[in-house]
């Protein structure tokens, strides 16, 4: 997924958390999805960012920690990020 998705070869170090997300208004994503988060490590470079998936169009930005309660993302994704900083 990392190799698809950010262009990524990766090794997991550990689990940081999982999450039930349920999006009421898909057909698909109603019951829930299963988001499990992982702390990994960056091994090498294999490609490229993938500027159009799935869900549409993604945008790719750097943000230092202080700044994560302002951004516009589900809480349970800036809890395990704040997770990984402790």
């Amino acid at each position: 997924m990392m190799n698809e998705e950010l262009g990524y070869e990766v090794e997991v170090d550990r689990i940081i958390d999982a999450y039930l997300y349920t999006i009421k208004v898909s057909m698909d994503e109603n019951r829930g999805v299963l988001v499990v988060m992982y702390l990994c490590k960056i091994i090498k470079r294999v490609g490229g960012f993938e500027l159009i998936g799935e869900a549409g169009k993604a945008k790719f930005q750097q943000f230092s920690f202080d700044e994560i309660n302002a951004l516009n993302m589900p809480e349970f994704y800036k809890k395990a990020i704040m997770r990984v900083n402790e």
